[in-house]
């Protein structure tokens, strides 16, 4: 018995998982995980911005939320079986506000190519680093992940990604000393209480300014 709820996309209800969907081509089913779900993809998956990848190349579309995770019923059936064996209990099964965000809308429904340049710095750098073949290499071997943040410890975690992958100083001695401060806590991993807010503020803040930096060096 499949313990795994689908959501139809067509006639807005959950049903069982289809075992031969592996394309989505001609249903479009959608599997929901609560935001936990990352540490156990990590596991398995390099997550960036919007596709996971494992080492042997293989690309799959995720869409990371702020609340929640959406696989597309396709993606979740090419999983190893291990791993979907352990998303089972992070499985939600009630329809969530958001079925699919707006940037996997136009990127993966709509063909819209320009979602990668306009739907902001952090889909943009995430584009940048899947079309790259060194950083990807980075990512694989160095075990990075590039994931939206909703909290202190997951900024702080972006930050030295950007850091480690194309170099990004943050710190500028024309800054304020507490914006030098806060940079220097988030490369370091000091304790910073932030709200929820001030993370969403700050994450598009510091990758307007990374994409600055990694245009300046034509990365």
């Amino acid at each position: 018995m499949c313990l795994i709820a689908v959501f139809d996309d067509y006639k807005r209800c959950f049903r069982k998982l289809d075992t031969s969907n592996f394309n989505d081509d001609l249903v479009v089913g959608t599997v929901f995980f609560t935001r936990d779900a990352i540490s156990v993809i990590e596991k398995y998956y390099r997550i960036i911005g919007y596709i996971m990848c494992d080492d042997k190349g293989a690309f799959y579309p995720i869409d990371v939320r702020k609340n929640d995770i959406a696989l597309l019923e396709g993606t979740y059936n090419c999983l190893e079986d291990e791993l979907k064996k352990e998303l089972v209990p992070y499985n939600i099964q009630t329809e969530p506000v958001m079925v699919w965000s707006m940037f996997f809308i136009r990127w993966q429904f709509l063909c819209d190519w320009e979602a990668f340049e306009n739907c902001g710095g952090f889909i943009n750098i995430a584009s940048k680093i899947v079309g790259n073949e060194k950083l990807m290499k980075k990512i694989i071997d160095d075990k990075i992940d590039y994931v939206l943040p909703v909290n202190y410890k997951e900024l702080s975690q972006m930050v030295r990604c950007l850091n480690k992958l194309f170099g990004v100083d943050f710190y500028n001695k024309d800054y304020y000393e507490e914006v030098n401060y806060l940079f220097d806590s988030l490369v370091n991993g000091y304790h910073i209480n932030m709200t929820a807010e001030e993370v969403d503020t700050y994450c598009y803040q510091l990758c307007d300014f990374a994409l600055k930096k990694i245009e300046e060096k034509h990365v």
